[in-house]
């Protein structure tokens, strides 16, 4: 890539802020991100200044403008634009690190040099102005055009900085397509244990990232070691050989497949990365040498529980992840009851979610009975849509009678009714009942309202 050639069109606001900086006597660029993203034709969702001016003159020359102060002690001055926030940061050189994660003191350089050698990967340490061009030091250019996150400098200093480096680098890695450097993959793997330095927030915010990624399975299985520090039961599907014609690869390998089909969704990529977690703890070996996994999907909800718990997911995230673990294997049995049965329990818009799980599972088993089982899985698409089309009576608030409707019968015990409830919905589910009001109470009528009914209920 030639640096020379290259030109970076940024945004009016940032040309105004650049241009102020300047018509006051200082240098002023974008930074970092923003000018990768630019050059790799992304996305750009923040776009950073960096200045040689000091942040009081940062904030004397934005003075008549909304600023953010939060930072400041830090280098860094927020200027509000229309609306938007655009950090402005002082070239500035990282004190020691004592934790891992954050410099014990910050200090301000002139020189932009000194700025762009202290951040992390080549790719991002790059600066550049109308003025004067690409500023490329490190050569992070050459590295976005080969595919390659490179440290600056040297790779051990970088990561003992900080820790969180390790997971950024992991997850540039699996975003962008891009092969680690040697010498930075190798300390990646010799002080992933500064992992445990850094909050679990931290590391969770790129964990999905990289989970998302479009071929999450290649970092995974390269760099397990490292998701071994913050999730230790991977560890035991690796190498599990699983006995069973209906498999082909052992339980690592299944799951790594399987995660790369299912579609990028959040919940559905974890719930394929936990959706066996718990098969090597629940093998058998029977009397024909074929391997069982009894209840792995029932004992995985409790351990995906444990652990996305334990790395502080919301709770509505771990309920439904959970959900779809545990149902996973509870889709073999097509009858319309059946499923929704299990809508009921995870709820009718979940069930896409819990299909899509089936079908990733399906397609990174052996071929052997393949059509068979997508044949079903088909049939068992059709028959959630057609659920979702009629509107179909579910759970007990679909029902086109309620616990008001049986008490102006004359029914007044509240377990009674509950009970009368819960049979009418079953009487619907199994088609034996139409959902229409006259038809339910007409029901009851016949069931629960004749004296012996009503005298035995109190």
């Amino acid at each position: 890539m030639n640096k020379n050639n290259i030109v970076i069109d940024y945004p009016e606001n940032v040309r105004y802020i650049i241009n102020k900086l300047a018509n006051a006597g200082f240098d002023a660029y974008i930074v970092g991100g923003c000018v990768r993203d630019s050059i790799m034709r992304r996305e750009i969702h923040d776009w950073d200044i960096t200045t040689n001016a000091l942040p009081d003159e940062v904030e004397n020359c934005f003075k008549n403008f909304n600023l953010i102060l939060s930072g400041k002690k830090h280098g860094t001055v927020a200027v509000v634009i229309e609306g938007q926030v655009y950090e402005i940061t002082t070239f500035r050189c990282d004190g020691t690190y004592l934790d891992n994660r954050h410099p014990q003191k910050v200090e301000f350089t002139c020189a932009l040099e000194e700025d762009l050698k202290r951040r992390d990967f080549t790719v991002n340490a790059m600066a550049y102005s109308e003025k004067k061009g690409l500023i490329d030091p490190f050569d992070g250019g050459k590295d976005i055009a080969n595919g390659v996150i490179r440290c600056v400098g040297e790779p051990e200093k970088r990561f003992t900085e900080d820790a969180l480096r390790i997971m950024r680098a992991l997850r540039f890695s699996a975003v962008f397509g891009f092969k680690i450097d040697e010498a930075t993959s190798d300390a990646i793997l010799k002080l992933s244990g500064l992992l445990l330095n850094i909050s679990v927030e931290r590391i969770v915010t790129e964990f999905n990232q990289i989970i998302c990624s479009q071929q999450p399975s290649t970092i995974l299985d390269k760099y397990r070691s490292v998701f071994y520090r913050f999730i230790p039961e991977l560890k035991p599907l690796y190498g599990f050989e699983q006995h069973n014609r209906h498999h082909d690869k052992d339980v690592w390998k299944h799951t790594l497949c399987a995660l790369d089909i299912v579609e990028c969704d959040l919940e559905e990529r974890m719930a394929v990365l936990f959706h066996d977690i718990c098969k090597p703890q629940t093998f058998y070996i029977d009397s024909y040498g074929v391997g069982h996994f009894t209840n792995h999907a029932v004992l995985g909800e409790a351990t995906v529980a444990e652990i996305l718990t334990r790395l502080k997911y919301p709770n509505k995230f771990i309920k439904t992840v959970r959900e779809l673990v545990k149902y996973h294997e509870s889709l073999r049995d097509i009858r319309p009851t059946n499923l929704i049965r299990i809508a009921q329990q995870i709820g009718l818009p979940n069930m896409d979610k819990l299909l899509e799980v089936n079908r990733s599972d399906i397609l990174a088993q052996s071929d052997f009975m393949r059509d068979e089982k997508m044949r079903k899985y088909y049939e068992k698409k059709a028959i959630i849509e057609e659920l979702k089309n009629n509107k179909s009576c579910i759970t007990l608030k679909d029902m086109a009678l309620n616990g008001k409707d049986i008490m102006d019968l004359g029914i007044e015990n509240g377990i009674l009714i509950g009970q009368i409830l819960q049979t009418l919905l079953n009487e619907i589910i199994e088609k034996r009942l139409d959902n229409k009001k006259d038809d339910l109470i007409e029901f009851v009528k016949d069931n629960y309202t004749n004296p012996s009914v009503n005298a035995h209920s109190q």
